[in-house]
């Protein structure tokens, strides 16, 4: 696939160029990144399905699996810039909203933020709420494998209560968290930080579980924009296809033509170029878009130690 050059870059805008990866393939390197989800591989029971649908996550069980399309990935990430958190087209600049994330998931946007502890007793927690006593090969740095949510919960006891029902519930939504909605680039552990927050699953309703699945994927976009050695990417990738399906119709598969299609996606999305960059996209009239701050040091931040 052809790279056409990034062209004169202003570096008090784009800071990070240097780290880029789009640096890297000028310079002769080559890239491709694939989906880090772990899409769940069969469905719980029809009680605990039952009881999911009336929580928040319910819209995601009718979900189905699609194959991502790793050459549209990568010919996004190409084109993030980590300064902005915009994709820079040939005709401007682009995001996922907020917006997108309510059409293509169903997931609320407007309610409390999503926040968790990230220093507890889990097994007592994971006791209560999962009614499960986990290892310390289980749980590794506040997370927990979901390939033990997945052995562990696949049937649920005979004649089993309310509560062991909603246990099972909580088990699979947190699988559906860390495997499709926040995963990270392994796919295979979510954050316990959200168990908490399932407690009561009838005020799941109550948080804006839409704008913790946006950030993810755009701190996913973000490490992988920058240049590492890593080639799975955080977050919610079938977001971002849809997006880019729906928002930019060229891209969208077809039934006939597949070789055409990697050269159309380099070809729509090829040259260079926070929410007032990209106003147009919201009917209004674009201004002269301030310059962004070094978000350097914020983009070093995540779960671990004391960050």
């Amino acid at each position: 696939m052809e790279h056409i050059s990034p062209g004169p870059i202003n570096p008090s805008l784009l800071n990070l160029q240097k780290d880029h990866v789009s640096t890297n393939i000028w310079n002769g390197g080559e890239v491709t990144f694939r989906a880090g989800c772990n899409f769940w591989q069969q469905l719980p029971s029809a009680l605990v399905l039952e009881v999911i649908r009336t929580t928040i996550f319910g819209h995601i069980l009718d979900i189905s699996t699609i194959e991502i399309n790793n050459h549209l990935i990568t010919a996004l990430v190409e084109r993030w810039r980590s300064e902005t958190h915009t994709f820079h087209l040939p005709i401007g600049e682009c995001i996922v909203t907020l917006e997108d994330v309510t059409y293509q998931l169903g997931l609320s946007v407007n309610r409390a933020v999503i926040t968790g502890i990230t220093s507890a007793n889990w097994e007592i927690i994971c006791h209560n709420l999962l009614g499960a006593i986990l290892t310390d090969k289980q749980i590794m740095g506040q997370r927990i494998q979901m390939s033990w949510l997945d052995s562990t919960f696949i049937v649920i006891p005979e004649g089993a209560g309310d509560f062991v029902i909603e246990q099972h519930a909580r088990a699979f939504i947190l699988r559906m968290i860390g495997g499709f909605l926040v995963s990270d680039t392994s796919g295979s552990r979510v954050h316990l930080m959200y168990l908490p927050l399932l407690e009561d699953l009838s005020q799941t309703y109550q948080y804006s579980w839409g704008s913790d699945v946006l950030a993810c994927l755009y701190r996913g976009l973000c490490c992988a924009a920058l240049i590492s050695r890593q080639i799975e990417i955080g977050g919610c990738l079938h977001l971002l296809q849809s997006w880019a399906y729906d928002r930019i119709p060229m891209l969208a598969p077809r039934l006939h033509d597949a070789l055409a299609r990697m050269s159309l996606i380099c070809f729509a999305l090829v040259e260079w170029h926070v929410a007032d960059r990209v106003m147009r996209q919201f009917g209004l009239q674009q201004l002269i878009p301030e310059d962004p701050i070094n978000m350097e040091k914020q983009h070093k931040m995540d779960l671990r130690e004391k960050k």
